[in-house]
């Protein structure tokens, strides 16, 4: 229970908001970055995809904003709500974002992220969202926002609470890349000592030892979301962290995936991701199915497609839409190791997953712990 007085203040009387003009740069190859929700990352902002303006440009745009360390950048416009440090050095915040400098006299910087980041704020965001086709946030509804201000020593300690649990979350997504990586090395490890073994390179075609199976959507009468029928699989929408979840189902199912399948996304951005079959499946025309028909293990198969992700994506560079059709799967070479090889690579990846499950478990109750905790920040029961 909260044992000292919390005030009540707006968000423009705790910091400077600022909406930049509705001007369109002159984008160039070189120069300063233009930042947008589109080059916010899980965690941060991704200056390399960011458009360029040049300096002169900058300086006449950033006159009104001028960015600097610690400032907050929060999105108004499509994605609504999203909250990112303001990254080191010059940039210039496009118009779906407005740029927030606390009055570090009123508030705690890293308390107002924090806050800028809860459900409680995010639902006064949704409320005042103007628009349906592209939600569009007003930038006098965000100077309104209502922002609890407890004692400073409060939001040095709730800041604090809330740092670590999302410094713990950074971890273990670390901690999960460092596994793949760890995968990968072990791949080409085996490969290397198979080869050497051997005293030659000894690769298949993917056709020639594993049956595709590319998918095809049945009658759209037959879809239904009551469990009638077999579950229907039409993309990456459905997929989870290892196995897909059910959503809708089919009873006229065309192309059937069956158990322990790798799930294989062939179009759009998402190509090349997978999932496994726990279970029979129809697949629709986003996916096909991929099943060893030699001594090549289905495991050792989706670990070596894994490390072809880039490969897949780059297949479609200069279309619009990315279709992979079967021929260009079929072909694709893929090393074939002498049994015992095989075994082993099977062995280390069964381990590494088993670890990835830990990793994963772990994970969940690190985002149910943030998110508990930010909760209950601005509720006023974490911090007495």
């Amino acid at each position: 229970m909260q044992t000292e007085a919390v005030t009540m203040k707006s968000l423009e009387e705790v910091a400077f908001v600022i909406d930049r003009t509705h001007y369109t740069p002159k984008y160039q190859n070189d120069g300063i970055p233009c930042v947008s929700t589109a080059n916010f990352t899980e965690s941060g902002i991704d200056l390399s995809s960011c458009k360029k303006i040049s300096e002169e440009d900058f300086k006449n745009e950033s006159e009104r904003c001028n960015p600097e360390d610690g400032d907050i950048l929060f999105s108004r416009i499509g994605t609504i709500g999203e909250t990112r440090w303001a990254p080191p050095g010059k940039f210039l915040p496009l118009h779906s974002l407005v740029l927030i400098k606390p009055y570090r006299d009123q508030i705690e910087p890293k308390y107002l992220y924090y806050y800028l980041k809860s459900p409680t704020l995010l639902r006064q965001a949704h409320k005042g969202v103007q628009s349906i086709s592209v939600p569009d946030l007003g930038i006098k509804l965000i100077k309104k926002f209502s922002v609890p201000i407890p004692p400073r020593e409060q939001q040095q300690k709730i800041a604090l609470i809330l740092e670590k649990a999302e410094q713990a979350k950074e971890l273990r997504k670390k901690a999960d890349e460092l596994t793949n990586e760890l995968l990968k090395a072990a791949f080409s490890e085996i490969i290397s000592s198979s080869n050497k073994s051997t005293r030659q390179s000894k690769n298949a075609k993917l056709g020639d030892v594993a049956d595709i199976l590319m998918g095809q959507s049945p009658n759209g009468e037959s879809y239904n979301n009551l469990a009638k029928g077999m579950p229907l699989l039409n993309g990456p929408t459905e997929f989870g962290i290892k196995h897909p979840t059910e959503k809708q189902w089919t009873t006229s199912p065309m192309k059937i995936a069956p158990k322990g399948s790798i799930l294989f996304c062939v179009r759009g951005a998402t190509a090349g991701r997978m999932n496994w079959a726990e279970k029979e499946y129809c697949i629709g025309r986003g996916l096909a199915a991929i099943n060893s028909k030699t001594d090549l293990s289905n495991r050792f198969i989706f670990e070596f497609l894994r490390t072809k992700y880039d490969y897949f994506q780059n297949i479609g560079q200069g279309s619009t839409f990315i279709n992979l059709s079967r021929e260009s799967i079929a072909n694709l070479l893929i090393p074939y190791p002498d049994k015992s090889m095989m075994n082993k690579f099977v062995d280390i990846a069964n381990r590494v997953e088993e670890i990835r499950d830990s990793q994963r478990d772990l994970g969940k109750h690190i985002d149910n712990f943030f998110d508990s905790s930010i909760q209950r920040a601005f509720n006023g029961e974490l911090v007495c």
